[in-house]
């Protein structure tokens, strides 16, 4: 997968996640207050945006996963271990260092670089 389709996904993924998070919380502190002003039409309908928040949440962290497994994909096919293994562990942080300062992956038919051998 190019290192540019994996941005886009990343960046859709980092977007959706804001807006979910954005709906979570808003909906999290309409919940607090409609629950200590006794208002119960307003409780159902915080909990109601509170699940469409955890919902947009999940979606927007498909994207990210897509990302995630295109440039492990990458990294594995290329034999590059020391980028592999961090980005395995430390998946959303690696992933935009990746992004930023990571290697290119292989074009097609190109080998692996293998040190020693010339």
């Amino acid at each position: 997968m190019p290192k540019r389709t994996i941005g886009i996904f990343y960046g859709v993924s980092v977007l959706i996640e804001i807006v979910g998070i954005f709906i979570f919380s808003t909906s999290s502190a309409d919940y607090i207050t409609a629950l200590q002003n006794g208002v119960e039409d307003g409780v159902i309908l915080a909990q109601r945006g509170i699940t469409i928040g955890i919902v947009v949440i999940v979606v927007g962290a498909i994207p990210g996963l897509v990302a995630w497994l295109g440039a492990l994909i990458n990294h594995s096919q290329a034999q590059q271990w020391i980028w592999f293994i961090p980005m395995f562990f430390f998946s959303g942080i690696m992933l935009l260092v990746h992004l930023i300062a990571g290697p290119q992956p292989l074009k097609k038919g190109q080998a692996p670089y293998s040190p020693g051998l010339s």
